[in-house]
């Protein structure tokens, strides 16, 4: 940025001193959390001024599966596939989604670890069923066990 003091043109003097106001755009951002699968999300800054850049941040929750930020909400407007999103700074509300992992809370040892399964069936009437409520599925077979046992 520059200027001129330029002396006045009726009696040729000029100015000491000169009071220079400048008006800079300052913008708002911020990151929200849309979906169960989001630990946390941020912006690097809040308040940024025209030209700056802002990066979008977003840590998900283990086994989590990334959607992406969004323009709304009700997060069907993608802006960015990517977890971490820099962009110039405007006038910027963006919305992180990623869904928890759904496991079957059933657990099976395979090389002396446990590994949740994946899916799990059970037999009804002669027949190989998914399993869509694990807490059943538990609550059977240890039933199952208890009458075993006796």
């Amino acid at each position: 940025m520059g200027y001129h003091n330029a002396p006045n043109t009726v009696n040729g003097t000029s100015y000491r001193y000169l009071d220079l106001t400048l008006y800079f755009t300052q913008y708002s951002c911020s990151a929200n959390v849309a979906g169960d699968g989001i630990q946390s999300a941020s912006v690097s800054d809040s308040a940024p001024y025209d030209g700056d850049t802002v990066t979008f941040t977003a840590n998900i929750k283990a086994g989590a599966t990334w959607h992406g930020w969004y323009s709304d909400a009700a997060c069907t407007q993608l802006v960015s596939a990517d977890q971490t999103y820099t962009t110039v700074a405007a006038d910027l509300t963006l919305y992180a989604k990623a869904t928890a992992a759904i496991g079957t809370g059933i657990y099976i040892k395979s090389g002396g670890t446990f590994a949740e399964a994946q899916t799990a069936y059970r037999k009804i009437s002669g027949a190989w069923v998914k399993v869509t409520d694990a807490a059943g599925l538990k609550a059977e077979m240890r039933n199952m066990n208890l009458k075993a046992g006796n």
